[in-house]
């Protein structure tokens, strides 16, 4: 008698624990590497959100950016290998009745999820902290919650791009096209208002698009007034009766963000369900076109 589906991920859920913790090296790697980035830039941009004047809103703006980009690469590109490397052993196991599609995708989920949320939040203290995004506990909670959404939506895509990709190779060059075009027009490199028409689709549908809004609002929504320090002043940026960005808001116009597009929770977590919805039934067609050769 064939197990039932719950039985089938049960066993699958603990076959991926046990290769999470056979593969120590790879989960040091991982922590260390997330300790080292945020260290150098909370190093690189040390202080630089405490009392901001007009040049240091650029600095500010370009971590929040750097941490969202780094963020996405960190966990989109090692899942991108996680179906090609395994698919061979996948459709063996499942032509024997070992286990169905379903719970074999969600045991890959579940499996990564906690330590995939551990690893993305674990050290960003650091970063805020010594960058002194601010001191607010609301703050720091608001950019830990964006974060995890940002951790949510990378696995959901590279889970997707995975089961698209026919090789690790061609993944990981998909895993590329898939993260790099939509963050284009997220809002840093080209202002929101500023994308042609044509790529409206592209800026509405990215991820990146509702992270960084979500992260700009987070930060400068009640930030309050903007310093015009002596060395801006001489810099010519500002002076006693003009200053480009008064306060935070004055920031958030700059760039296109409203209010309103703190319904980007809302948005990426459609997202990330979108992307794991499409991955499922991206391997499940998969598995029948090949079981369809076989027959063949």
């Amino acid at each position: 008698q064939k197990p039932s589906k719950l039985t089938q991920l049960r066993v699958l859920l603990y076959r991926e624990f046990l290769a999470r913790k056979r593969n120590k090296l790879l989960m040091a790697a991982i922590v260390l590497r997330s300790a080292v980035f945020f260290l150098f830039l909370g190093s690189m941009f040390f202080q630089l959100g405490v009392d901001s004047d007009q040049k240091a809103v650029q600095s500010v703006t370009g971590a929040l950016f750097f941490i969202m980009l780094n963020q996405a690469f960190t966990y989109v590109v090692p899942t991108v290998q996680t179906f090609p490397v395994e698919l061979v052993v996948f459709r063996r196991e499942r032509s024997a009745g070992i286990y169905e599609t379903v719970p074999y995708y969600f045991s890959k989920i579940l499996a990564n999820l906690p330590i995939d949320i551990i690893c993305g939040v674990i050290f960003l203290p650091i970063a805020f902290y010594m960058i002194g995004f601010s001191n607010d506990p609301d703050v720091f909670g608001g950019f830990v919650g964006i974060m995890v959404m940002i951790v949510l939506f990378a696995t959901g895509l590279g889970y997707w791009v995975s089961c698209l990709a026919p090789s690790a190779a061609v993944a990981l060059i998909m895993a590329i096209v898939f993260v790099i075009f939509p963050m284009i027009p997220s809002g840093l490199l080209i202002n929101l208002e500023e994308v042609p028409v044509y790529y409206i689709w592209l800026r509405e549908a990215s991820p990146f698009t509702w992270s960084f809004r979500l992260l700009m609002l987070n930060q400068w929504k009640n930030y309050g007034t903007i310093q015009c320090t002596n060395d801006d002043m001489n810099e010519g940026l500002c002076n006693a009766d003009n200053r480009p960005f008064n306060d935070g808001q004055a920031v958030l116009d700059f760039y296109g963000i409203k209010s309103g597009d703190s319904i980007g929770f809302v948005v990426l977590a459609g997202l990330t369900i979108g992307y794991h919805t499409l991955a499922l039934l991206t391997l499940i067609l998969k598995t029948r076109f090949a079981q369809g050769k076989l027959v063949k």
